[in-house]
C-alpha cells in the first residue's frame, strides 16, 4: 500500500477529495482530518518524502535535504536509493575516481545503486555535514561538508512521481 495510513479515511468518512488528486496533495487535504483523529504529523511522515508527488516549496526542499543527509550518514543504503527514479542522469567526478566509469555520469538506478555501495565500503567514516539547501523551480541544490573534509552543493531534479531524475554534484578541490 503506498500510504499505509489511507485506510484512516474510514475512520473519517466526511473527508472527500476531488477525483485524480494526487497522492501528496490528498495527504495535505487529509492532514486536518488527521489531526482531528489523533495521528497527525506522525501519519504524513511515514513514507519517505521521495515516494511523494510533490511541488517545490522551502518547506519540501528542506524536509528532503535533511531525509537525504539523514540515509547517507546512517549508511541506509536502501533509503538513499529510495530518492531516486529509474531512469536518471546522474553526473558525478567521483563516479570517474572510484573507477566506476570513464564519463563520470550512470543513467540507471541499478549501477547507481553499485555506486552508491561502493561509495559506502571505501568511506566507511563517511559523514555529512549538512550546510543549506536551496530550492529552484522542480530542483533543488543541497550544500554539505563531503569526503574528505570537501564542500559539495548537489543539484536534483525531480520527475512527476516526486523522485531525483537529475543530479549534478560538484566539489571543491
Amino acid at each position: 500500500m503506498l500510504f499505509p495510513f489511507i485506510s484512516l479515511m474510514q475512520e473519517s468518512p466526511e473527508t472527500t477529495c476531488e477525483p485524480n488528486t494526487s497522492p501528496y496533495d490528498y495527504l495535505i487535504y487529509l492532514k486536518a482530518d488527521l489531526n482531528q483523529i489523533g495521528y497527525g504529523q506522525q501519519a504524513i511522515s511515514q513514507k519517505p518524502i521521495a515516494n511523494r508527488q510533490q511541488k517545490m516549496t522551502t518547506e519540501f526542499a528542506n524536509t528532503f535535504a535533511h531525509e537525504w543527509i539523514d540515509s547517507w550518514n546512517g549508511h541506509d543504503l536502501e533509503m538513499i536509493i529510495s530518492h531516486y527514479a529509474d531512469d536518471l542522469q546522474f553526473y558525478s567526478p567521483v563516479i570517474k575516481q572510484l573507477g566506476v566509469n570513464e564519463k563520470g555520469i550512470i543513467t540507471d538506478k541499478q549501477t547507481l545503486k553499485a555506486y552508491f555501495a561502493k561509495g559506502l565500503q571505501v568511506y566507511p567514516d563517511l559523514y555529512f555535514n549538512f550546510h543549506e539547501v536551496l530550492a529552484g523551480t522542480n530542483s533543488l541544490v543541497i550544500y554539505y561538508t563531503s569526503i574528505n573534509n570537501r564542500k559539495s552543493a548537489e543539484m536534483m531534479q525531480f520527475d512527476k512521481n516526486g523522485k531525483v531524475n537529475l543530479v549534478r554534484a560538484h566539489y571543491s578541490n
